[in-house]
């Protein structure tokens, strides 16, 4: 029988840019000697947020609200026997010490930039400051679901938990880079999705681009494509990205190489398009419009490949 996974709480303390974390005294028996998120062991019968106000109440000397806990993004990172609930926390009251010494032998206020050369006490932290530093990004992109999610988030929450813990799969159809004029390129998707019927995105092998590792997905339909020169057409410029899902992102993963060398993609099967959302991505993941394709097919399709 599988062992109950130990649960535990952090803070990411965020102030003015910079995020606070804690060095672990080298005499600590569990991770010596690197630098953490402020927090602890949750108690047989508590609540984590309570557990985290205790944490951050013993810990650094300050006093944080239940509704801020309630209202703050919530990241969750899992490991065969250990289950971490962070929150990003960004209001408090009293003055930030090291209240306990024998725990951490001192604490500190980086900029995300200044970590890269620190030990943490957990490598996904460095995925999470990340993205505390880009702040949130808006995409249209295609949720996936069904077994090829399943698949895919497995290999996500080893890749890049920090990913795949904020935001399900999904394959990205316009980028901000890419777009000048958000309202325009909405109300080009709510007119294209009239007229545009579902399609279907195959499952190739995976390739790797500028520290990410990527499974490619080949557009045989058209679909795709049609969508993306209506959409992105001038003023806008495409960057050349073929459709993809992302398993380690570059951004918040820093697997990228490993993953690809172990990766074993579900090649040939299919990803069903019937709906573009307009989404944010930052410290949690948001629908903010949905997009039906609504358009019917003139021609008959061809029988998609498995798995759709």
């Amino acid at each position: 029988m599988k062992r109950k996974p130990h649960r535990c709480v952090a803070a990411l303390l965020v102030h003015e840019g910079r995020v606070l974390l804690a060095h672990r005294s080298s005499r600590r028996a569990w991770h010596p000697d690197v630098w953490d998120l402020p927090g602890g062991h949750v108690e047989d019968g508590e609540h984590p947020a309570t557990a985290l106000i205790r944490e951050l109440r013993e810990e650094l000397g300050i006093t944080v609200g239940q509704r801020t806990l309630s209202s703050a993004p919530r990241i969750e990172l899992h490991t065969d026997d250990v289950v971490v609930e962070i929150r990003v926390v960004r209001e408090w009251t009293g003055t930030v010490v090291n209240a306990a010494p024998d725990e951490h032998d001192s604490i500190a206020w980086f900029a995300p930039a200044d970590t890269e050369s620190l030990t943490l006490a957990d490598p996904s932290y460095r995925g999470l400051i990340e993205a505390v530093r880009t702040g949130p990004r808006r995409h249209l992109c295609a949720l996936v679901g069904g077994t090829v999610a399943e698949e895919v988030d497995v290999a996500r929450h080893r890749w890049d938990p920090v990913m795949a813990a904020v935001a399900p799969p999904h394959v990205t159809l316009s980028y901000p880079e890419e777009v000048t004029d958000e309202r325009l390129l909405l109300d080009r998707m709510a007119a294209v999705a009239e007229h545009q019927p579902p399609f279907h995105l195959t499952l190739a092998q995976s390739f790797t681009r500028e520290g990410g590792t990527f499974l490619g997905l080949l557009d045989v339909e058209g679909g795709w494509a049609r969508l993306r020169e209506t959409l992105l057409a001038a003023p806008f410029r495409a960057v050349d990205f073929p459709p993809h899902l992302t398993v380690a992102h570059p951004r918040t993963s820093h697997h990228g190489e490993a993953c690809a060398q172990e990766l074993r993609a579900p090649v040939g099967a299919s990803v069903r398009v019937d709906e573009i959302c307009f989404t944010e991505t930052g410290l949690a993941f948001t629908v903010l419009h949905r997009f039906p394709l609504r358009g019917r097919a003139t021609d008959a399709s061809p029988d998609p490949p498995r798995g759709s």
